[in-house]
């Protein structure tokens, strides 16, 4: 019954799911590759203290949309957070 199920997955499975996974590999790998390369420029724009001008950038655009109310909500979250130790 084994020999029969191994040589079924052989000659029918295995043919149409080994391009899937090569193809979920090649996209896995390159996703990583790229996933590298990306923290590796955040890590050096970091050192080089350029991405703080984005940061400040950024934090003034959110920072236009500030209202008390959602000052509180945030407040509430950090202060749960704080609870938590997250």
């Amino acid at each position: 019954m084994l020999r029969k199920s191994y040589e079924f997955w052989l000659q029918h499975i295995n043919p149409r799911l080994n391009t899937l996974i090569v193809t979920i590999g090649v996209v896995g790998l390159a996703s990583c590759l790229l996933i590298g390369f990306i923290l590796a420029w955040l890590f050096q724009e970091v050192l080089e203290r350029e991405a703080f001008a984005f940061d400040t950038t950024w934090l003034n655009w959110l920072h236009g949309y500030a209202n008390p109310s959602r000052d509180a909500v945030m407040l509430t979250i950090t202060q749960l957070a704080k609870l938590l130790r997250i």
